[in-house]
């Protein structure tokens, strides 16, 4: 369908009454097209005006649909009209119809170049916003939404055997997700470890501390806290070798720390352990001093894994 509504589209009609109207061909005395040469089809919904014409005569705004095997236009709302009322009014003789936009429908900028929304805006494709997006609740102030506090892709990385794999924690982001999907690995029962690191890779940190775990198997339940530094924080439990498609999968929630606030994780995997399928729930962080990560680091306990990662920021 065109729109709502479309340039140039104006037809003739006679004696509609308050009902439908029957469309006769297009208005000759303007350079226009029909609806149906428009390119409205059965069902389209039309914004449309009705006139008789005269100086003194009516008018109507209607919200209406076509329908191209009757060639009407249907009255399904009454928008505006000349009498001052939202009913239908009753025409007489001959009458104009033309595809418009009615008053009550339009936008426009105001006097600040700022466009007000009275009710729900639907996006069917992307929005490009490249100032600040204003949400104002019903019953709160606006909070004020920029463009690039939204999840942004930094990375990703396809799946390869290797023995680690190394992302970075870019400055400018608070937070992150790793997300992972067909974690393998080939040395059986062997755990996927996340390190931290503060130089860029250099070195990483030792200090890890695994402060909370559960998991739960297809035959019962497992969990616990822990208590004690290691040298990484356990993302995944040991992983059966031959999970094939059943691979881990999930996600992984990096909070890279600051100045007063020491990094944390918390994970989200499920897969296939040598115990059965596994929904395997942890999280932990540095024991150190609070300081701002800038490299993650995932690697099994034995052998080598493979992985598709997709890393995620939030400024």
């Amino acid at each position: 369908m065109p729109g709502w509504w479309a340039s140039f589209v104006s037809e003739t009609a006679t004696n509609p009454g308050t009902g439908a109207v029957t469309l006769l061909g297009r208005n000759l005395d303007i350079p226009c097209c029909d609806f149906a040469t428009a390119g409205y089809g059965t069902g389209d919904p039309v914004y449309y005006t009705i006139s008789d014409g005269a100086p003194d005569g009516q008018s109507e705004d209607v919200r209406g649909t076509y329908n191209a095997t009757t060639n009407t236009l249907s009255r399904d709302e009454t928008l505006a009209n000349t009498a001052g009322t939202t009913s239908p009014l009753s025409f007489t003789g001959d009458v104009f119809i033309y595809s418009v936009l009615p008053a009550s429908k339009g936008l426009a900028l105001d006097a600040g170049n700022d466009l007000t929304l009275p009710r729900d805006l639907s996006v069917t494709r992307n929005a490009a916003i490249g100032g600040t997006l204003a949400i104002q609740p019903a019953s709160a102030a606006a909070h004020a939404l920029r463009a690039d506090q939204a999840w942004q892709t930094i990375a990703s990385y396809p799946p390869s055997i290797i023995g680690l794999i190394d992302f970075p924690l870019s400055t400018g982001y608070r937070r992150f997700r790793l997300w992972v999907s067909g974690l393998t690995v080939t040395f059986g029962d062997a755990t996927i470890g996340l390190q931290f690191s503060g130089d860029n890779g250099s070195t990483f940190a030792t200090s890890l501390y695994n402060w909370a775990a559960h998991s739960v198997l297809d035959a019962g339940s497992l969990g616990g806290a822990g208590n004690a530094s290691d040298v990484s924080i356990t993302v995944a439990p040991g992983i059966a070798a031959s999970a094939g498609s059943n691979a881990f999968e999930g996600m992984i929630d990096i909070f890279p720390g600051s100045v007063s606030f020491a990094p944390r994780c918390v994970t989200t995997m499920y897969g296939v352990t040598s115990a059965g399928y596994m929904l395997w729930q942890g999280g932990g962080g540095w024991n150190g001093s609070p300081g701002r990560m800038n490299y993650g680091r995932l690697l099994p306990s034995a052998g080598t894994i493979s992985a598709a990662l997709i890393l995620e920021g939030l400024r």
